[in-house]
């Protein structure tokens, strides 16, 4: 299915945004000609607040992306249980993820590929749909380009048309598995800093998965970090408001004390990030 970041586009608007509990969460994989299965999550237990920004960052192959999934219902759970509060109606779950040539329809414009989804949820108006799209693709800063096809437009460029049409949906809970681990080095610094000033205007529920230890303490307003499967939380802390530049950030005794910790807890357990 080329539109890949609605598959998890679930329930009507709500009103503000839930809080999300995992308990118990389990998720084991039979392997051919094992008879033990993979464990990639084991009694997981997290809970995320209402409009908190939180990043999880990990290793390769600890299981954060696998928990976006259960999250958002693309994949079951092998036992625990994913609740939210309140639970009724069912949020609207918005999921941007990291290979955004294959969300994309290479036939459409940007403005058509944004307003593909509105279709699909059923938004009748071509008014409607044509103004929620105008709204976003300005907010990503994409105004210009809306005749432009994906091919025409550079990978960040891409990415910023998926955001924008998970964002037309308005979703009480966004799920980021890595949208700019396919990015250079550049770009992926530019997405950096308008992802963080795009979801500060957003009242939502944001989980951001990364490995890349510098992001995820420069975009969360909390960071959770996991072990090597079966995931297992390490550490989870909060983070103070910023509002220097990346630049700064970087610089400061804050970011290389944090760092340094993170990065510590890692090597001891034997992981690369």
């Amino acid at each position: 299915m080329v539109v890949g970041d609605i598959v998890g586009m679930t329930g009507p608007k709500t009103s503000s945004s839930p809080a999300i509990h995992l308990k118990g969460v389990t998720k084991h994989y039979a392997q051919r000609g094992q008879d033990e299965d993979l464990k990639i999550i084991d009694g997981l237990d997290l809970s995320f607040r209402p409009g908190e920004l939180v990043t999880i960052v990990g290793p390769s192959g600890c299981g954060k992306s696998t928990i976006l999934k259960m999250i958002d219902g693309l994949t079951p759970l092998t036992s625990g249980s994913i609740s939210f509060e309140p639970s009724s109606p069912k949020p609207r779950i918005g999921f941007v993820f990291q290979d955004y040539s294959n969300a994309l329809a290479p036939w459409k414009t940007v403005q058509k590929n944004v307003e593909f989804g509105l279709e699909i949820e059923g938004v009748a108006s071509r008014t409607e749909r044509a103004e929620a799209a105008a709204h976003y693709i300005e907010m990503v800063g994409l105004q210009g380009f809306e005749n432009s096809y994906p091919r025409e437009l550079s990978g960040g460029m891409q990415q910023r048309v998926q955001l924008a049409r998970v964002l037309a949906f308005e979703p009480d809970v966004l799920l980021m598995d890595e949208p700019f681990g396919s990015l250079d080095a550049q770009i992926r610094r530019v997405m950096q800093e308008e992802i963080r000033r795009i979801l500060e205007s957003l009242d939502r529920t944001v989980l951001f998965v990364t490995h890349d230890i510098e992001e995820s303490l420069y975009l969360g307003d909390r960071t959770v970090v996991l072990d090597h499967r079966p995931a297992r939380v390490l550490t989870d802390f909060e983070q103070g408001e910023r509002t220097s530049s990346y630049e700064d950030f970087v610089a400061s005794d804050e970011f290389r004390t944090r760092y340094n910790e993170v990065w510590s807890l890692l090597q001891h357990r034997g992981n690369q990030p």
